[in-house]
């Protein structure tokens, strides 16, 4: 026997008075895992509480470790079919007893997810296949059907997971489930549809993994009617979604791929190739739109590859620029609010090819339905890249002087000008470029940038300081340097329509702790005259 110290060097565990603990929750989950399977694999005839206790681990998110050990487990060692049919009749039992006995939570967890949920959304393929194997020894071809069909708060099965987390084994294990249960392989699977409105089909666009979408294909094939797959192919999702909205949002190559054969399988001819381009969701955004706000407008490539006709894909790329959702936003909106910098890039290069010059210029200069610009929204996101952008491609396509200053750096929507927009959120680089391009332009420096006031009265002095943006405050400081103001008048003590200053705005700032809003009080008081 090894003594504790032994036990010890092997680093597995340590001891505290004598008691041994293990350095890491991990081996003690390896071992219960092992435990649990060498039982099941010695017994002739297993305990109830050890089925209960292995079921209980199966269905409890927390023991996810446990479940991978498992799989592992159940892929080498194969159960006698005496100790599946036990453990069948104990799944059965418990599935059963749901009202009299009220045990069936040990089968459903709390979102109204399932053994067999859990082991889908994980991937645990020999799981599934030990659950499959114990049934169908236990002889009970209803609770095989129900188990397989049951739906938790999301209204998903287990294929729903499956298919949404890339699992292409494990589905496979549901499919052969499925057949053997009799379920319904069209109406239950294929086509069946979670409380998104969602398939298995639309959950897995959006999948890194290649083989599971092919599979789906294949399968969808055999079982569904070439207008059944039209329909697929077409149908929305609660927010109006098609497959194409989804996944033009991932941009896989290979679920484009697929999704070409569907639509030849299909037959789906060029105007309805077209409709799939412009079927917007409920938001108005078309598949192209989806895939720029995730930094792939490389999706008008679809278009090209689609519509054969050269006349038509530049009129369908064409109408895909112009477009607008219901909030009155262009493609170029969208790329201004997305987090990637380069996506105005990608998409003035192909608007340099299909658009004129002058239907480019409309476009930088369209204002959406709160009246901001592409411009605005990059001021606004802090994307001073996508700013140097557009400054530069206006310049390409000749935007005059008087058009820059009335629709990019005077111009107001609801919230201010671009200069405004960039304080409130603390953008300083944004800022720094504006005030340069200000320069540029022969702007009035004081009137048009440092005084000029929102709605609501307010200089990007106050609406910094509002936002406890104290840093972005304290830069204005150089230029109102350089504009010849008077600190005390037109900064720190200047009145928005409220009567309120910046100071005030300081000291009822929720974002800034006491200490710190006396440490920045008694540095701006330098500033003052008097100081």
């Amino acid at each position: 026997m090894f003594t504790p110290q032994h036990l010890a060097r092997y680093g597995i565990v340590y001891y505290i008075d004598n008691k041994p603990h293990f350095i890491h929750r991990t081996f003690a989950e390896y071992y219960v895992a092992d435990f649990l399977t060498d039982k099941l694999s010695m017994e002739t005839t297993p305990e109830q509480e050890l089925l209960d206790f292995l079921l209980f681990i199966l269905l409890k998110e927390k023991y996810q470790v446990i479940r991978s050990f498992l799989d592992g487990f159940l892929k080498k060692d194969k159960l006698s079919d005496g100790i599946l049919e036990q453990c069948g009749k104990r799944i059965c039992e418990l599935w059963k007893d749901s009202v009299d006995g009220g045990t069936r939570h040990k089968l459903l967890g709390n979102t109204g997810q399932t053994i067999l949920h859990q082991a889908a959304q994980e991937g645990h393929t020999h799981i599934i296949r030990y659950l499959l194997d114990s049934l169908k020894a236990g002889q009970d071809l209803k609770t095989m059907h129900d188990l397989f069909l049951t739906k938790d708060e999301m209204g998903q099965t287990a294929w729903h997971l499956s298919a949404v987390n890339g699992h292409l084994k494990t589905s496979e294990e549901l499919w052969d489930w499925a057949k053997e249960a009799k379920v319904n392989l069209k109406d239950d699977l294929l086509l069946a549809k979670d409380k998104n409105d969602q398939t298995a089909c639309h959950l897995a666009a959006g999948i890194k993994c290649p083989g599971l979408i092919k599979k789906l294909l294949m399968w969808v094939e055999a079982e569904l009617s070439q207008q059944e797959l039209k329909n697929l192919l077409l149908a929305k999702d609660k927010e109006g979604q098609t497959i194409w909205h989804l996944a033009a949002w991932e941009n896989y190559s290979h679920v484009f791929q697929t999704l070409m054969e569907w639509a030849e399988k299909a037959n789906l001819n060029q105007q309805e190739f077209k409709a799939v381009l412009l079927e917007k969701d409920d938001r108005g955004r078309t598949p192209w739109h989806s895939g720029t706000l995730n930094n792939h407008p490389e999706v008008y490539e679809w278009v090209t590859k689609m519509i054969k006709n050269p006349q038509e894909q530049k009129e369908l790329l064409k109408e895909l620029f112009l477009d607008k959702d219901k909030d009155e936003q262009t493609i170029w909106h969208l790329a201004a609010q997305s987090i990637y910098p380069d996506v105005f890039k990608k998409l003035l290069d192909v608007a340099d090819k299909e658009l004129s010059k002058e239907e480019l210029r409309l476009l930088l200069l369209t204002k959406d339905m709160a009246g901001k610009t592409a411009w605005h929204l990059s001021a606004e996101n802090g994307t001073a890249e996508s700013l140097n952008t557009l400054w530069e491609w206006a310049k390409k396509v000749h935007i005059n002087e008087n058009e820059l200053k009335n629709n990019w750096l005077l111009s107001q929507d609801s919230r201010g000008t671009a200069w405004h927009l960039a304080a409130r959120r603390g953008h300083v680089t944004v800022l720094k470029k504006l005030w340069d391009w200000a320069r540029e332009m022969k702007l009035n420096l004081k009137e048009d940038l440092l005084l000029v006031r929102d709605v609501s009265g307010r200089t990007a002095g106050h609406l910094a300081v509002e936002m406890g943006n104290t840093g972005t405050f304290e830069e204005i400081f150089d230029w109102v340097k350089e504009a010849k103001l008077n600190f005390e008048v037109d900064l720190l003590l200047a009145k928005d329509r409220n009567g309120q200053t910046p100071l005030e705005l300081l000291n009822e700032c929720p974002f800034i702790s006491q200490d710190k809003k006396a440490e920045v009080c008694q540095r701006w008081n330098h500033y003052l005259p008097d100081a």
